[in-house]
């Protein structure tokens, strides 16, 4: 078994940015998680630390906490940043790492800056790996599956009302999980961010738009999509992504 890998810190300027290596190989894999993240409890999750565990045992893994989450220097309602400065904080785990091109997998919110990343950076990205990607979270004609304003105020009530709580995991969680791992989930969420960092950074990511980035992509993209999940909107919104990207698979 794999063990906890040291957590180590990155310097962007005055922002230090939390990163885990484990694993060998000729490939190196840089993983971003979007929704929750912390370097130190992730270890804790049964399906969580399997994942890791697994893509450690095909080549060398990074593993960060993005600005304001986890064990990285928190931000809170009042300073969050704008998505360059998270791009940017990508090449400087890359950096710290050791690594010269990884291959960048990302989930939820975090493959925009995976995109934005591959796309300045080509050179540096071997490919990408998209888990439930949105090319922008604002709702417009031509992009109908993203959430409306008024599903955007509903969905921050519910974040300052339930965040971290028991009520939220159960709200979200599909199929039969144990105890242990729904009570390790909420603590997760509150290690991740707060409430009120949360619903701010959500603020900001609406007016993220990625889509004309998508065919500035030229590296080996794979994106996939939990058509399980919660939210109905996610499928339509990784199609579009994968259609945009030349090259890709799905």
């Amino acid at each position: 078994m794999t063990l906890r890998p040291d957590t180590r810190y990155a310097w962007n300027g005055d922002v230090c940015l939390a990163y885990q290596v484990l694993g060998q190989g000729p490939l190196d894999f840089l993983y971003i998680q979007g929704y929750c993240s912390n370097v130190d409890l992730g270890w804790e999750g049964q399906h969580l630390s399997r994942f890791l565990r697994g893509l450690g045992e095909h080549g060398r893994l990074a593993l960060t906490d993005r600005r304001g989450w986890g064990c990285s220097d928190r931000f809170s309602a009042h300073d969050v940043q704008d998505i360059d400065a998270y791009v940017d904080d990508v090449g400087v785990v890359l950096d710290a790492a050791g690594s010269d091109r990884a291959l960048i997998i990302a989930s939820g919110e975090s493959a925009l800056l995976a995109c934005l990343f591959a796309a300045a950076h080509p050179a540096r990205t071997s490919g990408l790996v998209l888990i439930d990607a949105f090319p922008t979270y604002a709702w417009t004609p031509e992009t109908p599956w993203a959430p409306t304003p008024e599903g955007w105020r509903e969905a921050a009530a519910g974040i300052r009302e339930h965040w971290g709580t028991r009520a939220w995991v159960d709200r979200t969680s599909s199929g039969e999980v144990d105890e242990q791992e729904l009570d390790w989930f909420a603590r997760y969420m509150r290690s991740s961010i707060t409430p009120a960092a949360l619903a701010a950074e959500m603020e900001r990511y609406i007016g993220t738009d990625v889509r004309a980035v998508l065919p500035a992509i030229h590296v080996p993209s794979l994106v996939f999509v939990d058509l399980d999940g919660e939210w109905d909107n996610v499928p339509e919104a990784s199609r579009y992504v994968a259609t945009h990207i030349p090259g890709r698979d799905r």
